[in-house]
């Protein structure tokens, strides 16, 4: 026979099916000359296998062979097949024998491959380059405990090293449990930490207003402090909360809190910012995020998120401007003021001004007027009558006049009349500190002077920032 080929070595990718692999062009002698490994392809895992117990071999006497495995290699390994030879010299040459020929032939194709499996051995092996002038000796040191091996000062040959002496800190117990993390994602648990894309300053669950005693957390993001380590929450019904044993007149901060799932929770403790992550919390209570705020009426309900007191609010996903049409008449109504003389008839929304049936702007704080109009829609019957736009306290008491225009164009004929009022009440919202009643009020010359068919103060507020 001859050895035609240097090949030593032979792998095959597994498929879940199929058992049987050549060798070729790997030729041997007996079965015990092949090792046979199963390698997990993703990690590098090598297991020898054991003869007739995981596999079997055909073939050899100085040829090619097939291994033939007992369970297929699956598709996530490889059967890698070695030739390794004894190296002994086992030929016995007898004087004259005309065999000999063929002893010799089968000794020296032994040694070939025996040369060919030592090879294999030192191409996988740590060497210097042929081209390498150094000198440098590549003979390892004796093994010590808890150290590395590096080249000396003048790279002449290898030596031990501390984690000191090459300036390497070695982890602390903590980051090990960081670094034995598969994923980002795992890391950034133990970390406690978010990732970018996590939207963690900004939530985006709403805080609304879903009728006079009922306010809900929509569907949406919000980050909370859980069994101290901040996470996402993601809310994916509405968490409802009733006014259940809120106070009347009163503005309540509106928090987030985990038990058993999300829950809501009202008090009148101010916010504060977390330091660590900026999240706008309970003062005093990291483990409560701020979702928003609430006032309440003198019923203890909730006042519309759309009134003038905007009693609910919310932190997170807020309306940047909100619209209100305090309109008096509805369609096809109207009004018809007959008291004559100099007294003085108040409507808002209808009959005799009150502080609980006049509309209440938020003064001093919170949501800031960004437009006002003062718009009306009337008929006068006489000249002399004048209506003005008014601002009072309770009761009402220390009525004071905001803008007022004379009702006297064209008697019998209806007429629209508008004006901005952004100015004066802006300058209202900055002096006072509590809320102030809205309504209008007619100077009248005679019965029957006035009828009016739409009384309208139409306020856009600001909620850029009504915390």
């Amino acid at each position: 026979m001859t050895v035609a080929s240097e090949l030593n070595r032979k792998s095959f990718a597994g498929d879940d099916a199929t058992v049987a692999f050549p060798t070729t062009p790997v030729v041997f002698f007996d079965e015990g000359d092949l090792d046979v490994y199963v390698v997990v392809t993703a990690t590098g895992v090598a297991t020898l296998q054991t003869l007739t117990t995981h596999y079997t071999v055909s073939g050899g006497d100085g040829a090619v062979g097939t291994v033939t495995m007992l369970t297929a290699p699956t598709s996530l390994q490889t059967l890698v097949i070695v030739r390794t030879l004894d190296i002994l010299q086992e030929v016995d040459f007898v004087q004259n024998d005309t065999s000999d020929v063929e002893v010799a032939e089968d000794a020296i194709d032994r040694l070939t491959m025996i040369s060919q499996q030592l090879d294999t051995k030192v191409e996988r092996s740590f060497k210097l380059p042929d081209g390498d002038i150094s000198g440098a000796s590549t003979e390892v040191p004796i093994p010590e405990a808890s150290k590395v091996i590096g080249w000396n000062d003048d790279a002449s040959a290898l030596q031990n090293y501390s984690a000191a002496d090459i300036e390497v800190s070695l982890v602390s117990p903590f980051m090990e449990t960081v670094l034995d993390d598969a994923t980002a994602a795992a890391a950034r648990v133990t970390l406690d930490v978010f990732a970018t894309t996590e939207s963690f300053l900004s939530g985006t669950a709403r805080l609304v207003r879903d009728s006079a005693t009922v306010v809900s957390l929509g569907v949406g993001l919000i980050p909370l402090k859980v069994s101290g380590r901040w996470v996402t929450r993601t809310l994916a019904a509405a968490i409802t909360k009733d006014n259940t044993g809120l106070s009347a007149s009163t503005l309540y901060y509106v928090y987030a809190a985990d038990s058993s799932g999300t829950i809501l929770e009202f008090s009148t403790t101010a916010p504060t910012t977390d330091t660590t992550f900026g999240v706008r919390i309970k003062t005093g209570d990291a483990t409560r995020t701020l979702v928003g705020r609430v006032v309440t009426t003198s019923a203890s309900q909730f006042v519309n998120d759309v009134s003038v007191a905007l009693g609910v609010v919310s932190w997170f996903n807020p309306k940047r401007y909100v619209r209100v049409d305090y309109n008096l008449f509805g369609p096809d109504t109207y009004q018809d003021i007959d008291q004559a003389g100099t007294s003085s008839v108040y409507a808002w929304p209808g009959g005799s001004l009150s502080s609980s049936t006049s509309p209440q702007l938020a003064l001093g704080g919170g949501a800031r007027i960004a437009y006002a109009v003062w718009s009306v829609q009337y008929q006068s019957n006489n000249i002399g009558n004048a209506t003005r736009l008014v601002h009072f306290d309770s009761g009402p008491t220390n009525i004071t006049e905001i803008t007022a225009f004379a009702t006297d164009p064209a008697p019998g004929t209806p007429v629209n009349f508008s004006v901005d009022v952004t100015s004066a009440l802006q300058a209202l919202q900055d002096s006072l500190t509590v809320l102030k009643g809205f309504g209008w009020q007619t100077l009248c010359v005679n019965t029957t002077a006035l009828r009016y068919f739409s009384v309208r103060l139409i306020v856009t507020y600001d909620l850029t920032d009504p915390f």
